[in-house]
């Protein structure tokens, strides 16, 4: 294929990727520009299904074993906590059963066993993000998820919830955004929907988990969303360094 053609093409596969497919005709796709030359080489990869959709089959095989890795890895770790707790409440059992002697209860050691409940880690009870955080991040990823409905990572919303919430507090504590900069930030990026040519912000920043991320400059990409707002730029500038699409 032509440089061309494989960059409408790797368009349409991320496209696919995000929401499951692509229409039948790929005209009404209005973040990709059409090009009817480029389609009649890209259309054989991406048959009719019969739901009216379009699949490019190798990639529908990536994302179910993707999704089977992922299911698997999360059903051995749920044996392997099971496994460990077990252990614990054996260890305990066994502590109870040789704290006595014909019946007398002897004098305890300085070892003790403590359960999850007595002890918890701090690590699973960090604090969490204050009200006015969480409630930002709500509303942002409400609406995301409304417009990018495919996406795995509504899966465990919460957990977005509260990743997004303490993303966001950090941008006041660390880089000093007081809550009217971040919320007035965040209303842009939902709002910023594209061109026609290339997704706006709302595409870049489909979730918060990844805003304190750096790439192609020192700047992180909430930082970035913020000087395009200001400035004007388009989301190509900010991210990767170039405005116009070659």
């Amino acid at each position: 294929m032509t440089d061309a053609e494989v960059g409408k093409y790797l368009r349409y596969l991320i496209h696919q990727w995000e929401k499951g497919s692509i229409p039948s005709d790929p005209v009404m796709i209005q973040t990709i520009r059409f090009n009817q030359d480029l389609w009649t080489t890209l259309e054989p990869k991406f048959p009719l299904c019969n739901d009216g959709r379009r699949r490019n089959p190798r990639l529908e095989i990536i994302r179910a074993n993707l999704e089977a890795y992922t299911k698997k890895r999360s059903e051995a770790g749920k044996i392997g906590a099971g496994v460990r707790w077990d252990s614990k409440r054996n260890a305990i059992a066994n502590a109870d059963d040789s704290s006595k002697q014909d019946g007398k209860p002897i004098a305890s050691t300085s070892t003790s066993i403590s359960t999850p409940s007595s002890h918890p880690n701090p690590k699973e009870n960090k604090k969490e993000p204050p009200k006015a955080y969480l409630d930002l991040a709500r509303n942002f990823l409400e609406k995301q998820r409304e417009a990018f409905p495919q996406l795995s990572a509504w899966k465990q919303f919460e957990k977005r919830v509260l990743e997004g919430g303490k993303n966001l507090e950090l941008f006041n504590t660390q880089n000093g955004w007081d809550e009217s900069k971040i919320s007035e930030t965040l209303n842009f990026i939902l709002n910023d929907t594209g061109n026609g040519s290339w997704d706006g912000w709302s595409g870049v920043i489909q979730t918060l988990g990844n805003i304190r991320a750096k790439k192609g400059s020192d700047l992180m990409k909430f930082e970035k969303a913020r000087n395009s707002m200001n400035s004007g730029e388009t989301v190509l500038s900010k991210v990767f360094g170039s405005g116009n699409e070659s």
